[in-house]
């Protein structure tokens, strides 16, 4: 499981069990000792890539799983899960 969230990068590493506060503790002290003004322009630049990202396909999601919901696949999967809960 780890790896699988490292692989997608929704996690860059992990942290020893009870770790977590010291090293988000120790991240924020390298933040802050960054220069402001190139740190918020480094976030909004990344911001804006997000948002252009989503922007570029949010229309063919949205198409795509529109389409996926009438499916016979779909409407299975669904039943499964409404009657396993």
């Amino acid at each position: 499981m780890i790896w699988a969230i490292l692989q997608t990068r929704l996690a860059t590493r992990v942290v020893a069990t009870g770790d977590a506060r010291a090293e988000a503790l120790a991240l924020a002290d390298r933040l802050v000792a960054l220069p402001a003004d190139a740190l918020q322009a480094t976030k909004r630049a990344l911001n804006i890539h997000l948002q252009r990202s989503v922007d570029g396909v949010l229309d063919y999601a949205l198409s795509a799983q529109h389409r996926s919901h009438g499916t016979d696949e779909h409407k299975d999967r669904v039943a499964r899960f409404v009657t396993n809960r």
